[in-house]
């Protein structure tokens, strides 16, 4: 049991508690005459089926959560970090996904009591438009995002000057990462911003206040995001040029990065509760019942006929997405592709972590396989071969270190050079050859296969 797969799952319960203790919470909205995404008069929720569909609810959430941890405790005590962080990977879409079943469940059967006991007006609600301060209120200012976004693109510039020794590709990949999620911080702040005033009262001086607030959070909440993460950046970069190995370090600054964004997501949560407190008793316009077919289980809203964006959500706090609309259509493809690639990238881990080397003598040349990468070295293009009984000081530029598996581009520290390797590191001879470009470290599946092949190569 390694001390990484503590972090992976621990770093993971602040999620698992706020996910319970929101949807739990979310479950009915009287003050919005919301239950379970259905709307309601006081009257009809005091109704006895609906009690019995909220203990139900409530019931199945608390069993969902002991659940959720219990089948936590394979990734502690799994041996091989490719499994246990592949069944981590699906561990995490579980539970992404499992807390919405009960609301869904309480959603459909509202629903379908509504129908039968005929709990609807007929009448056809207005649709109000907020004509104060029609051109828009705007928080979010230029010079908010300047500093991150000037500091992110610095990060940018400084990875591609550095010297060519190997380390410059990962140091671009992470400088472009990490920057492009502080512009991505940015655009959102500002397409957020511009989102029309929403209606919650018939006075427009609520409505605007209430608008400002809102934005003002959310403005708060992104400018953190942003300058931490470019914080997070300058820092990993610098780490990486100091360290080319995965080390404790490289997981506590994951594990600071993930800490954070837990209490920003708190924080925010909290805001938006206490913002939703402080004009309840303002908020005097119902909400509409026609729209109970547009919210999908009762959270997610597909409405073509509405033209916003982003929208209040219809229970509990923040801000959600119209799934009808091409930019909400886009963000459900990216957030599916981006959850499946988990579980792909931890299946991708264990072909690495199980496959073998293989090393062995074709044509006239040494060729080295691991899944997919393949080495190919003419014998004619050797200027010397060594067979070595220690693996020389090596640290990754970039490409897998594993326990059993080094692949990519390494540096051979004692000498300041690049070099090519594929090799197990726990074997105990390795084949070091030189050619007039390149120097490749080799090892096969054992040290048996190992100097069979440098034997047959000396020969």
């Amino acid at each position: 049991m390694s001390w990484v797969n503590w972090i992976l799952v621990i770093c993971m319960y602040p999620f698992v508690l706020i996910m319970y203790f929101c949807l739990k919470n979310e479950g009915h909205d009287p003050k919005k005459r919301v239950y379970y995404g259905v709307s309601l008069s006081k009257e009809q929720a005091e109704d006895q089926i609906v009690t019995e569909i909220g203990n139900a609810y409530k019931k199945q959430m608390k069993r969902l959560l002991w659940i959720s941890f219990l089948t936590s405790v394979p990734v502690l005590i799994l041996p091989s970090f490719s499994i246990a962080f592949t069944y981590w990977c699906f561990w995490f879409l579980f539970v992404c996904f499992v807390f919405f079943w009960p609301f869904g469940i309480a959603n459909k059967k509202l629903r379908e009591v509504k129908l039968e006991k005929g709990w609807t007006t007929g009448e056809a609600q207005p649709r109000y438009t907020e004509i104060k301060e029609a051109a828009g209120i705007r928080k979010v200012k230029w010079y908010h995002f300047l500093g991150p976004v000037v500091i992110s693109i610095a990060c940018v510039v400084w990875a591609v000057l550095q010297p060519r020794d190997g380390r410059e590709a990962m140091l671009i990949i992470l400088a472009a990462t990490f920057g492009g999620m502080t512009l991505m911080f940015a655009a959102l702040a500002f397409w957020m911003d511009k989102e029309k005033t929403a209606i919650v009262s018939s006075d427009s001086n609520v409505n605007v206040n209430y608008a400002r607030a809102r934005k003002n959070m959310w403005k708060n909440f992104w400018v953190a995001f942003a300058w931490f993460n470019t914080l997070y950046t300058v820092g990993i970069l610098f780490y990486q040029v100091q360290e080319s190995e995965v080390t404790g370090m490289f997981w506590l600054l994951l594990g600071l990065y993930i800490l954070f964004t837990v209490i920003l997501l708190v924080w925010v949560i909290q805001k938006s509760k206490a913002l939703e407190e402080r004009y309840a008793d303002k908020m005097d316009l119902k909400v509409e019942e026609g729209d109970d077919a547009h919210w999908l289980w009762g959270m997610l809203y597909c409405n073509p006929k509405d033209k916003h964006t982003m929208v209040n959500k219809r229970v509990g706090l923040g801000t959600t997405i119209n799934l009808a609309t091409p930019v909400g259509k886009g963000v459900a493809v990216f957030l599916i592709l981006t959850l499946l690639s988990m579980p792909v990238l931890g299946i991708w881990l264990i072909l690495d972590d199980f496959t073998p080397i293989q090393l062995k003598v074709e044509e006239n040349c040494l060729v080295a396989k691991h899944v997919t990468e393949k080495y190919r070295v003419p014998f004619e293009d050797v200027r010397e071969a060594q067979l070595l009984t220690k693996l020389p000081n090596i640290g990754r530029n970039y490409g897998t270190s594993m326990d059993n598996v080094k692949k990519g581009n390494y540096r051979l520290r004692d000498e300041s050079i690049s070099c090519e390797v594929l090799l197990n590191p726990e074997n105990g001879l390795f084949i070091r050859l030189e050619t007039e470009d390149e120097i490749y470290l080799f090892s096969g599946f054992d040290d048996t296969e190992t100097r069979q092949v440098y034997e047959a190569m000396i020969k």
